[in-house]
């Protein structure tokens, strides 16, 4: 990974890592998810770790960097997203939290499904407003 690559490339890697990964979770779902609880939780603890990378990557370097940008559009919209996101990363930790715990998929597997609906559906509007909305801007901004 060489310095020429722009500061978004890595962060759509990472959201096509995301969306793969919420798929195959969907699928092991489709098959059953109380036979696959195992399988769902390793690929959930996967996708929690890109997560929380990506989200730290935005934290620490996207946002610092278009909150100080000069055009004032471009430093409000990136207040907006880091203030929507903070509600979305709280409602992830909490989702993943509950989930990892052994047996719990097995135990209550129609809320795990209806939650994960929720949770990955709002993740991928979330990653396709960035992609078509703000990483752009980005983009323009050189970084």
């Amino acid at each position: 990974m060489g310095d020429d690559m722009g500061l978004t490339d890595n962060l759509r890697r990472q959201h096509t890592e995301i969306l793969k990964m919420a798929g195959e979770i969907n699928h092991l779902i489709g098959g059953g998810a109380v036979k696959n609880a195992t399988a769902l939780r390793g690929v959930l603890a996967r996708l929690t770790g890109v997560v929380k990378v990506h989200l730290a990557m935005e934290d620490a370097s996207m946002y610092p960097l278009m909150v100080a940008a000069k055009e004032g559009q471009i430093a409000t919209m990136a207040r907006r997203y880091q203030k929507e996101m903070g509600g979305l990363a709280e409602a992830y930790v909490k989702y993943s939290e509950r989930w990892k715990q052994g047996g719990a998929i097995e135990a209550e597997a129609g809320d795990f499904t209806a939650q994960t609906g929720e949770v990955f559906g709002k993740l991928a509007t979330r990653i396709q407003r960035e992609d078509e909305e703000l990483y752009p801007l980005v983009d323009k901004l050189g970084l």
